[in-house]
């Protein structure tokens, strides 16, 4: 699947204006990352979604830290799936990482695996969690 930027604006707009999806899965559709911007932006305006699955796309610092504004007030959303998207590329990424885990009540499910994380980042990103109980 490659549906690039005009393709995830399209999803973006199916996520702010559907209210009965529940779950999204765009893996591995080759999406930019301003393409995944749009998507971490149009969360906010969705209070249904309660899955989403962005894995092997790429994520620039601007679209990751978007998500983060966004999932602080989205609270439905309980699956979010970055497996695979080199978020250790990502500037200030193990911030932003511990931010939502620490920040969103509602997250249940945070899929990262296949991220080259380091032992301290693991360490760093996982004591986030003792925050949000």
């Amino acid at each position: 699947n490659s549906c690039g930027l005009i393709g995830a604006q399209a999803f973006a707009k199916a996520i702010e204006f559907h209210k009965s999806l529940l779950k999204l899965d765009v893996e591995n559709c080759k999406i930019p990352g301003d393409g995944t911007r749009s998507i971490a932006l149009s969360l906010s305006k969705n209070n249904v979604l309660n899955t989403i699955h962005l894995d092997i796309n790429e994520w620039s610092n601007d679209g990751l830290c978007v998500l983060q504004e966004t999932l602080c007030s989205n609270t439905t959303l309980q699956t979010l799936s970055l497996r695979y998207c080199a978020l250790s590329t990502v500037f200030d990424y193990e911030r932003i990482l511990c931010h939502i885990i620490e920040t969103n009540y509602g997250i249940k499910n945070l899929i990262l695996s296949a991220n080259e994380f380091t032992t301290d980042n693991v360490m760093k990103i996982s004591d986030s969690a003792y925050y949000n109980t």
